[in-house]
């Protein structure tokens, strides 16, 4: 019984200085300059917007999404995230008053959603967005 409880503190111990060691580690992505989070930003709102779009033609369709949520998690955490998301999904669901999706020359393989997305990209909506997140997520 005695050892039993020796080694219970020994595990406590070592338990706490792991937590003690993780908590003081530091992420290995730099900080970035304001300009750069809010350039980060607006490339992933462009990202969404295209994956999004290309979603509603092809259900199945996705990017490769890499480390881009993960950066963008990193410098705008989950809210971050999610209100980008939402507001991308809000803002560009490009349609023909038809209500089908947008093509060129009537041929629905050939749709504008790039350029659409593109648009969007250089929007006064998005550029205001984007400074709103990094005023209330950041500062």
């Amino acid at each position: 019984p005695k050892n039993k409880l020796q080694l219970m503190k020994i595990i406590k111990v070592i338990s706490f200085i792991i937590v003690v060691l993780l908590s003081s580690c530091k992420p290995t992505l730099p900080d970035l300059t304001k300009r750069d989070r809010i350039k980060l930003l607006k490339k992933y709102a462009f990202y969404l917007c295209m994956e999004h779009n290309y979603n509603r033609i092809d259900s199945i369709f996705r990017f490769p999404k890499g480390h881009i949520d993960g950066v963008v998690f990193f410098h705008y955490g989950l809210e971050g995230l999610e209100k980008t998301k939402d507001f991308v999904i809000q803002n560009t669901q490009f349609e023909f008053p038809s209500g089908s999706l947008k093509n060129e020359m009537g041929d629905p393989k050939a749709n504008l959603i790039c350029l659409d997305c593109f648009d969007f990209y250089k929007s006064k909506e998005l550029n205001r967005f984007v400074r709103k997140m990094e005023r209330e997520l950041r500062e």
